[in-house]
């Protein structure tokens, strides 16, 4: 007799659905790695062995609310948005699969994002930050100003990514997309004084070596970290998308296609690229609103706080 799968322990469903997804290279082996923390956190508030179809609407939105930062505070929208999309997804696979009656997410909203200004990094900060970075993340922060790589593209960087003769990363970004990136002749210069300085002038394996791990490369989050660290010892704090912010803020000034900006960013569509970027800048709206004068015949008056 075939047991009841609305019966069946929540974490041996969660378990199955995503070791399935990875088998079937519906994942990228990251993405795995990021569903399995995700899921970790679940299983921890709701408990492994508790019955799937016991998991109801006011269960998720009990877990939604109970989400946090590591340092104790909420969790800012996008970040509990990305956690939620894995466990949404799952009840989406799992209501298709009739494991459940009904998908308790559908009454779940994911919270809305505030939009927020692509803010690049100031000349003289970047400048600051260039000089005092260590080689190795100074070669890092450099690719992102003028490749516009995100981190866990970065970390995923092998030596045999690099085509030194016609200067192109060949990239491994979202949803295990592969694309190419032109890399201008300063950024091309540092990556091959890396390659130069790395163990037996190896042209294989991660472009950067774990101390850790042999034969592994960094994590994203070691990325992030050291590259955050270099901007802390400056006394400035500098999120490393910031980096790509930058990149890309400033190619649409300097007259980049959007299509071309699209495919270096590896975004899905120019749309995309042009509704975070595509705006003027602090000078254009300066320069705009600047002119319009309204006192010219009124009497000068001195400000009066009595």
């Amino acid at each position: 007799m075939t047991a009841d799968p609305q019966t069946r322990p929540i974490g041996s469903a969660l378990d199955s659905w995503l070791t399935g997804r990875a088998a079937r290279d519906e994942v990228a082996e990251s993405t795995v790695t990021t569903y399995a923390g995700h899921i970790k956190g679940f299983l921890g508030y709701v408990g492994a062995d508790t019955p799937l179809h016991k998991i109801d609407r006011d269960v998720l939105e009990g877990w939604v609310a109970s989400l946090r930062r590591p340092d104790g505070k909420p969790m800012q929208a996008a970040a509990r948005n990305t956690k939620v999309s894995t466990i949404r997804s799952f009840f989406a696979d799992a209501a298709q699969r009739q494991w459940i009656e009904t998908n308790p997410f559908i009454w779940i909203k994911p919270a809305k994002v505030p939009r927020r200004v692509a803010r690049r990094v100031p000349r003289p900060e970047l400048q600051q930050i260039l000089a005092t970075a260590p080689f190795r993340e100074r070669t890092m922060i450099l690719i992102m100003l003028q490749v516009g790589l995100r981190r866990g593209e970065i970390a995923s960087l092998r030596v045999e990514d690099w085509d030194p003769d016609g200067r192109w990363l060949t990239v491994v970004g979202k949803g295990d997309k592969e694309r190419r990136c032109a890399v201008p002749e300063e950024a091309a210069a540092e990556i091959e004084k890396w390659i130069d300085h790395l163990a037996g002038n190896v042209r294989t394996g991660p472009l950067w070596p774990s101390t850790h791990n042999p034969g592994k490369g960094i994590s994203p989050r070691t990325v992030s970290a050291r590259i955050t660290q270099v901007s802390n010892d400056c006394g400035l704090h500098v999120h490393p998308h910031r980096y790509r912010h930058t990149m890309a803020t400033e190619a649409v000034q300097a007259g980049a296609s959007l299509p071309a900006l699209a495919q270096q960013l590896g975004h899905s569509s120019a749309k995309v690229t042009a509704d975070v970027y595509l705006s003027a800048n602090d000078d254009e709206v300066a320069e705009q609103m600047a002119g319009r004068t309204y006192l010219e015949v009124v009497e000068p008056q001195q400000p009066d706080f009595t």
